[in-house]
């Protein structure tokens, strides 16, 4: 009997929290976007996306959702790189506590979420997020920069940098992105 306790006291207790939430009005359960996180509104829609890498070009897909409240994007990236396919998912959105642009990037080469900050430049229409990638197998972790440059309203360029030791950075990989009529 004290085992079916809490079960009922939640499922009691989830429509009076429905209906509190309901009567506080619109505007007190959903805040505006900010600004800043309008500027990833574009992304929204259907890409086609040309990866290229190790000298070889690879064809994929990729689909930005708005996030909830418009507050950021949802990504999902889907590549074939010869037999080997590849999925990703990705959100992005503008942290006014920190000031900065964060995301998070899930994706099937790796078990470990990896998390990336960065910033908007309005001059060359440039997102560049920098993120940590763990150490893996004994090896030491890295860092990579991730950038998005806005070619056209129908068009992006994206680049994964990787950092080495001295600072300098070197291309892993490019994807062109274009906008699917």
């Amino acid at each position: 009997m004290k085992h079916l306790l809490l079960p009922v006291l939640v499922a009691s207790a989830l429509p009076l929290a429905a209906w509190g939430l309901a009567s506080q009005g619109k505007s007190s359960r959903q805040a505006p976007p900010a600004p800043q996180a309008l500027v990833l509104a574009p992304e929204v829609g259907e890409w086609s996306a040309t990866v290229k890498a190790g000298g070889k070009e690879y064809p994929g897909t990729l689909v930005v959702e708005a996030g909830p409240g418009g507050n950021g994007i949802v990504s999902h990236l889907e590549a074939s790189f010869g037999p080997a396919r590849f999925e990703g998912r990705g959100l992005e959105a503008w942290d006014p506590a920190r000031g900065k642009y964060t995301g998070l990037w899930i994706y099937s080469l790796s078990p470990q979420p990896l998390a990336a900050e960065g910033s908007w430049d309005e001059k060359t229409k440039t997102r560049t997020m920098r993120m940590e990638v763990p150490a893996a197998e004994g090896k030491p972790g890295k860092v990579e920069w991730h950038v998005t440059k806005v070619v056209s309203d129908d068009e992006r360029e994206f680049q994964i940098l990787a950092e080495g030791a001295g600072g300098e950075r070197s291309e892993m990989l490019s994807i062109r992105y274009v906008r699917k009529r």
